[in-house]
């Protein structure tokens, strides 16, 4: 019972998430397009600021992870099984996106943003390149969460 309801808390905290990044992706990075040069690097500041000190951000991606990788230590006896398996795909999925993706691919250009003092030319192709950045990180997050639910639904 209480795999089952830490695998349902996995894919809902996934999920969110993948929200939040489909979100930044699509609302928030169009309404970045509408803004002049100078309010895009304001703004644009302002969500890394406080998207890098955020707690509920933090524990979006680093809560499926660490229940992830918990599941996986409490399902240990029966590695051989579909919710072992879709355990493990759904916390691999979201540690891609979520943590991976962001560290290694979101970060550095956000400390290029960072280190602008203006925008360049080109800063429209920034706003794009983070525009798909967040689609990778919605849609894997997104199937580590179809992943934890399938594990939930295979234990009922």
């Amino acid at each position: 019972m209480i795999v089952t309801l830490l695998t349902a808390l996995a894919g809902l905290l996934s999920a969110l998430f993948a929200g939040f990044a489909l979100a930044m992706g699509t609302v928030i990075n169009g309404m970045l397009g509408d803004l002049p040069p100078e309010q895009y690097l304001s703004t644009m500041r302002g969500i890394i600021t406080h998207g890098r000190t955020s707690v509920t951000v933090s524990g979006l991606v680093v809560g499926p992870v660490s229940l992830g990788i918990f599941l996986l230590l409490l399902r240990l006896p029966a590695i051989d099984t579909p919710g072992f398996v879709l355990s493990a795909g759904g916390t691999a999925a979201h540690l891609t996106g979520a943590l991976l993706v962001s560290r290694f691919v979101a970060e550095p250009l956000y400390d290029t943003i960072m280190a602008w003092d203006t925008p360049p030319t080109d800063w429209p192709d920034y706003r794009r390149r983070w525009a798909r950045i967040n689609l990778i990180r919605a849609l894997l997050p997104l199937l580590g969460a179809g992943l934890f639910f399938a594990a939930v639904l295979i234990s009922q």
